[in-house]
């Protein structure tokens, strides 16, 4: 059965012929990471469907390379602060941007064809930058397609875009020990998350060059939900645990993101701490979250998301480009920013 001119696609002619969408758009462009024999299957399968009658190819084209932007939050602003970086990336690369918003309880409907974003279900789209965290098992299936950035959230196997935490943690914890902080703990562990993996090990090691001791006790893990949020959350279930381990000889807290800052900060007060006399708190990143309305600025770690939204296009057009390049991590350095709560 033979296909209608206006239904051919990358998609159609990578079923054809058996491969991957990502090496039937970089054929076309002419990619130097592509097989000749490989580029050749495509032009003649292309040819053979139609689709070169209405599609310039190179060594023939100059067609925009279509970028989808994939957010999964529940919070509808929380991409901005990345996508100021992306935007201005894109004018400079000559990308087109495609950005689609997913609540967390539907983000796994990005692998139905149904509720794909246009780009993706046609084919047009050569590869995607992820904002936030997405399950594993959908950033296997998205990067088995196409090439995949992520930005601050690690997946084995995806190119990652994110921060130096053992060093924002370190100038933390010797900050807060210049202030006579002693008795450390780490509020936020979540083990599903991998930024909250990579900042409490950074966390004990931190304490370790300064020659304080880890105490397990110290270390009070939130569920995922609560690691993920954006927005304060009140009442936050283990404030319970941190005002007890407080009030048995914790002189500061380390959050393990901003936000979880300011929700501890919040209820720790209505316990009757005073922060920063009785108890200190950091956050981390701080730069990713908005400061909530009545609260004071948090002592945390800061990074340029606008950078961090730049080297994510750029590390993706390269991928689209080389895709036999093995993975990398790239890092941002990021600074201490002193606030009121230490």
């Amino acid at each position: 059965m033979g296909f209608a001119k206006r239904e051919v696609n990358l998609a159609v002619i990578a079923r054809k012929l058996g491969i991957s969408i990502s090496t039937v758009s970089r054929a076309l462009r002419g990619a130097s990471s592509i097989h000749p024999t490989t580029r050749e299957r495509v032009l003649e399968e292309a040819q053979a469907l139609g689709y070169l009658d209405s599609h310039r190819v190179s060594g023939t084209t100059n067609r925009t390379k279509n970028i989808l932007v994939l957010s999964q939050a529940q919070q509808l602003d929380s991409d901005s602060v990345y996508m100021a970086g992306l935007s201005q990336a894109a004018v400079s690369f000559k990308v087109s941007l495609i950005s689609h918003h997913y609540m967390p309880e539907n983000c796994n409907r990005i692998l139905d064809p149904k509720s794909q974003p246009m780009a993706m279900k046609s084919g047009d789209a050569c590869g995607v930058v992820l904002l936030h965290r997405w399950p594993e098992t959908v950033v296997r299936e998205l990067s088995a397609s196409m090439p995949v950035v992520s930005i601050i959230h690690y997946y084995r196997g995806v190119d990652f875009v994110g921060i130096e935490d053992r060093k924002g943690m370190y100038d933390l914890v010797a900050h807060l020990v210049a202030n006579g902080r002693s008795r450390i703990g780490f509020f936020g562990f979540c083990p599903l998350m991998s930024v909250s993996r990579s900042r409490f090990s950074a966390y004990v090691e931190a304490l370790a060059a300064h020659g304080l001791p880890f105490q397990s006790e110290d270390l009070i893990e939130v569920s995922l939900e609560e690691a993920s949020s954006l927005a304060l959350t009140d009442p936050l279930p283990m404030s319970k645990v941190a005002v007890a381990r407080t009030k048995s000889g914790v002189t500061a807290w380390i959050c393990s993101n901003q936000m979880l800052g300011y929700s501890l900060f919040r209820n720790l007060q209505k316990e009757g701490f005073k922060i920063p006399s009785d108890v200190s708190l950091s956050g981390f990143h701080g730069n990713a979250h908005a400061q909530p309305v009545g609260l004071p600025l948090l002592t945390t770690t800061a990074v340029s998301s606008e950078e961090l939204g730049v080297a994510a296009l750029r590390r993706l057009i390269f991928r689209i480009d080389r895709p036999e390049e093995s993975c990398r991590s790239i890092l941002f350095p990021c600074s201490l920013q002193e606030g009121e709560s230490s």
